[in-house]
């Protein structure tokens, strides 16, 4: 650790690097240990779904059926939220069916052999007490997260621009902002806003010792990250939902 990691933090992963058992175990985990790559293309799916959703709601701005649906009797209320849950819907499906694909390609090719030893054999400074197993269900959980997150975005952004590809254009900046920006550690609001972007918060490999101190609460990076894209989705779609009913049909 570093001198830099505020008081608390440090006895914050001292503590979770004690948790993990050992002697560590060692056997074949070779499937595993390539799902590391795999994690890192699910943000091509990300993308993929907000390019779809993009004209949910621009798209008839911009084609001029905003003027029809808007004035129907549920076209602010219960129109607004069936294209909500329609959109979520649509993106749980196409993303459990391309992160199906990719996980079990990596295992059909290389096998499931491992998922009871500990992510230390991949990492040995990993502070976190996971097996790869576990280590897979919790990026699973993360890759949902941030895809919710960017979906309610997405729809928020198409609610308010009229230009679907002005929508698009806004999501792929902030997808991809990171692949030009170094962090350089894991210190700094700069570098550590970086973790949260997309790109980067697609997976964790839990080898990053990254926490987040609100007073008293040390937050480490995985569970913030999820804390992060559930709010934002929360937020987007309360925007999303308030602007699509406010809209003035011209």
């Amino acid at each position: 650790m570093e001198r830099h990691i505020q008081l608390g933090e440090r006895e914050y992963w001292l503590e979770k690097s004690n948790n993990t058992k050992t002697p560590f175990e060692y056997d074949f985990y070779y499937g595993y240990s390539n799902l590391y790559s795999t994690y890192e293309m699910l943000i091509i799916g990300v993308i993929a779904i907000c390019i779809c959703l993009a004209s949910i709601f621009a798209g008839e701005y911009q084609n001029g059926t905003d003027k029809i649906l808007l004035t129907t009797k549920y076209g602010k209320s219960k129109g607004v939220t069936a294209k909500i849950l329609a959109s979520y819907i649509f993106a749980g499906i196409v993303f459990t069916i391309y992160l199906i694909f990719a996980i079990g390609s990596v295992f059909l090719m290389f096998g499931t052999d491992g998922g009871n030893l500990p992510i230390q054999l991949s990492n040995i400074l990993s502070p976190y007490a996971l097996t790869f197993f576990q280590s897979l269900l919790y990026n699973i959980v993360i890759s949902y997260t941030v895809l919710f997150g960017m979906v309610g975005l997405t729809l928020f952004l198409s609610s308010k621009l009229k230009n679907p590809m002005t929508v698009l254009v806004i999501d792929i900046a902030i997808i991809m902002l990171p692949v030009f920006l170094t962090i350089k550690s894991a210190f700094g609001i700069f570098n550590k806003i970086l973790f949260l972007m997309p790109y980067n918060a697609i997976y964790s490999n839990f080898a990053q010792m990254v926490s987040y101190k609100f007073g008293n609460i040390i937050i480490d990076l995985p569970m913030m990250t999820i804390i992060t894209y559930i709010f934002m989705m929360v937020i987007a779609l309360i925007c999303a939902k308030k602007t699509y009913s406010k809209h003035q049909v011209e």
